[in-house]
C-alpha cells in the first residue's frame, strides 16, 4: 500500500534563471536511480564538480547521521507535466528513504519547466516539518533561482532540508584552495 507523500510546494514561473537547449522531456521511468553510488541525479549537468561533490558529501552525512535520505534530482524538462505528480512518482519508484520507512526528502528541479518541488516522505512528515519545508522553498530556494543563482539555490536548499527537516549536523564545507589563474 502506498502512503501519500507530502509535497511541500511547487513553484512554476520564475523567469530568467536558466535556459538549456535541445530539451528532451523525461518520464520518471526514464531516469536511472543513481544509488548506491550517489544521491544526486543531475541530468543537464547543472552542478559544477565541486558543487556536486559538496552536495554528495551532504547527502552521505544525512544518511549516516539520521538514517534518512536526502536526494536531489535535476532534469532538463518534464515537458509541462505536473511537477508534483512527477516528483511523487519518482519518489515512489525509487523508494526514497526506504520503501517501508519512507523517511526521505526529494528536492526535484525541472530546469526548462522552471519548477521546483520539495517532497517529504510520509515516514518523516509532521505539520512542523511541512511548515519548515515550505519556508525552505520560499526563503532559501526560490529567491536564489529568481536571482539567477540555480546552483546556490540547490546547495542552500539541500543544506536547509538536511539540517532543519532531517536533523543532520553536516560538517562545515572545507575551504577550497585559491585559484591559480594565470595573468593575461
Amino acid at each position: 500500500m502506498n502512503t501519500p507523500l507530502v509535497p511541500l510546494a511547487v513553484v512554476i514561473g520564475f523567469t530568467g534563471w536558466l535556459t538549456c537547449s535541445n530539451v528532451q522531456a523525461v518520464q520518471p521511468q526514464d531516469l536511472k536511480d543513481p544509488r548506491p553510488g550517489s544521491e544526486i541525479l543531475d541530468e543537464p549537468k547543472l552542478l559544477p564538480g565541486d558543487s556536486f561533490q559538496t552536495l554528495q558529501r551532504l547527502c552521505s552525512e544525512v544518511r549516516s547521521q539520521t538514517g534518512s535520505e536526502l536526494m536531489v534530482v535535476i532534469v532538463r524538462s518534464i515537458d509541462g507535466a505536473d511537477p508534483q505528480a512527477f516528483a511523487s512518482a519518482l519518489f515512489d519508484r525509487w523508494g526514497i528513504g526506504g520503501a517501508a520507512k519512507r523517511s526521505g526528502v526529494l528536492l526535484f528541479v525541472s530546469v526548462e519547466d522552471q519548477a521546483v518541488v520539495g517532497m517529504l516522505g510520509s515516514g518523516i512528515d509532521t505539520d512542523e516539518r511541512a511548515r519548515i519545508g515550505d519556508e525552505i522553498l520560499q526563503n532559501e530556494i526560490i529567491g536564489r533561482f529568481k536571482a539567477g543563482e540555480p546552483v546556490q539555490a540547490i546547495l542552500q536548499g539541500a543544506q536547509a532540508y538536511a539540517s532543519r527537516v532531517l536533523g543532520a549536523k553536516p560538517s562545515p564545507k572545507k575551504p577550497q584552495p585559491k585559484s591559480r589563474a594565470k595573468a593575461r
